[in-house]
Formats: C-alpha cells, structure tokens, sequence
C-alpha cells in the first residue's frame, strides 16, 4: 500500500513513500515517532509504477493523435489500438479509441472500448454517454440501462460532481425518465450553483410537461447564469413561440444559431417560422439543411471536457412530429 507521512510540527510533506508486504509495520513506526499517516492504496503488492516505462505508450499515444488530426483515422486507432494492447489500464486510451471506432461507423468495437473504460472510471460522465448512446441507437435500452446503474452506483460513492449529474439527465431524458432527469439536474444544480445549463435542463422538462410558465422561469435563471450556452435561447424560444410571442422566439432562434450556426433544431423550429409567415424560401432553406440531431435540449455533457461526446441522429420527419406536438396554451 501507499501512504503519505507528515510530521506534526511542519506543514504536510511532499514524501511519498511506496510501501510492500512490510508496509503495515512501517506506518507502525512513523506514527509512533510522531508522523500521521493516510492510506491511498490497499493492495499490499501494489507499487508506483516507473514513469520511465509508461514514455513509450504515451509517445505512441501522441503519434495516433497527430495522425487522427491529419484526417488519417485508421491509422491512428490501430496505433492505439497496439498502445491498450500492451498496457490496457490507461482509461483515456480506451476513451479515445472508442471515439475514433465511431468516426470509422465500427460501432461494436467502440462499445467494447466504451465499457473497457467506464470500467476502469465507473463515474466518467463521457465514457457513460458514449456508451449509453451507442446502446440506444441500436435499440439495446436493458444495456444503456445497466450502464447507467454501474455509473449511478459510483456516483453514489462521490456526489459532488456536477457534470455527471448532468451527464445523467441527459441520458435519463433520452430514456424517457423524466423522474431520473429532474432529480440529476437539480444535484447539478446544487453542486454547482452557476451550472445554467442544469436550470435549463429543468425548463425543457417542465416544457415537455406543459408547464410553460415554469419552463420560462427555469430557462432565464439558467440564461443569467450562462447567458451563451449551447440550447437555453434555443430552448427559451421554443416557450415563447408555444405562447405566441412569435417575434420574440424569432430573435432568439437566430441569436442562437448566430452561436451555433450548426444548432440544426434551432436553424428547423425558425424554418417553420418562417413557413408560417409565407417565406417559403427561408422554410426550404432551413428543412434542407443535414442538420444534427443530439437529443438533449442543450449542451451536451461532453462539450465541456474537450473530449468527444457521440450524439445521435433524428430524421427530419420525426423532428417534424415532435414540433407539431407544441403546446399552445401556457
């Protein structure tokens, strides 16, 4: 096991002391000579690992990022691919290769690499999404869902992380949980008081429940608190133009997408604006645009980490079935 020791009349030490089958014994003698002692590790034969030895891997790691910048994807996940070969615990190797299993549509492949590393960090918010989100578009919702419990049960053990959370009403919404949903944005919330993200997140469920008034309420505390984040105008519109404040949802669907020029359902929801009001070039210009489809209502988790995050694709048809289901009536 491993342990830090400190003195008691200077500030805690920098010594780290890697402790064998003798290590009980030894933390015996630094506490009787005065030293307090906490334990990292459990496993009497584990020892820190030589950084020297890991160089290799990570060089190789660095080689298949520069290839997958270079547009040369294949090339860089069979180099990774060798890197988990050879040292299968490093979690943002599997993380990264399964993002590029994806791009390569080797969809089996990035789910076995998804599992490998939410095995190695059960409470990676973006392992869990990407491998939740491939379970679902294949239609396999008993493993999305057995993956959520495996990562519900390591949040359990640390609560104070805002974007798992969040993490976690996203999937459950994509889940039709709206019961898990709520109670994940609203820790979000209160781990991290400033996340707008998790305020709007309550807004498009009470959206989804009807409750309009509620809905706007929740989305401009969220917009105070991020004034720019991905989905809350988009979603503050959708209120509004429920409400018939057509003008006002109007400004705020382009302001979004003067944002996020790829919002594809805020470029579709002002197209139908725009067919409404007899613009039938601005309708045919927004409904022919191949435009994303990520379920969430706002910024998905993953944009936050700088780290890939799969989202899913919608057909335009049944993005149109949703629109047609607003509600009208506050």
């Amino acid at each position: 096991m491993n342990a830090t020791a400190q003195p008691p009349d200077r500030p805690p030490s920098l010594l780290m002391i890697g402790l064998g089958r003798m290590g009980a014994g030894l933390v015996r003698r630094l506490m009787r000579d005065g030293h307090s002692c906490v334990v990292y590790d459990v496993n009497p034969d584990a020892v820190l690992p030589d950084p020297k030895l890991k160089l290799p891997l990570f060089q190789k790691m660095n080689r298949a990022k520069d290839l997958a910048q270079d547009d040369d994807v294949e090339g860089a996940a069979k180099l990774l691919q060798s890197v988990v070969a050879e040292d299968p615990n490093i979690m943002d190797a599997h993380l990264t290769l399964g993002n590029w299993l994806v791009r390569l549509k080797r969809g089996e492949e990035a789910i076995e690499s998804f599992r490998r590393a939410l095995s190695l960090k059960p409470d990676d918010d973006i392992a869990l999404g990407n491998l939740a989100r491939l379970y679902l578009s294949r239609g396999r919702k008993s493993d999305a869902e057995d993956a959520l419990r495996v990562f519900e049960t390591a949040l359990s053990r640390n609560p104070k992380n805002p974007q798992a959370w969040f993490q976690l009403a996203v999937l459950s919404m994509d889940m039709g949980d709206a019961a898990r949903a709520k109670h994940s944005f609203v820790r979000a919330a209160e781990e991290n008081p400033k996340m707008g993200a998790a305020w709007i997140g309550q807004g498009a469920l009470a959206f989804a429940g009807s409750r309009l008034g509620d809905a706007e309420q929740m989305i401009r505390k969220g917009l105070e608190l991020e004034p720019e984040v991905k989905g809350g105008r988009y979603n503050l519109a959708r209120v509004l133009e429920a409400r018939g404040r057509f003008d006002e949802a109007e400004s705020l669907y382009r302001a979004e997408l003067s944002t996020y020029p790829d919002h594809g359902k805020a470029r579709f929801n002002l197209a139908q604006l725009e067919r409404q009001r007899g613009n039938r070039a601005g309708y045919l210009a927004g409904t022919n645009v191949d435009a994303p489809g990520d379920h969430a209502h706002f910024a998905p988790a993953g944009q936050c980490h700088g780290r890939n995050f799969v989202g899913t694709d919608v057909a335009i048809g049944r993005r149109l079935h949703l629109l047609r289901r607003r509600q009208v009536d506050p």
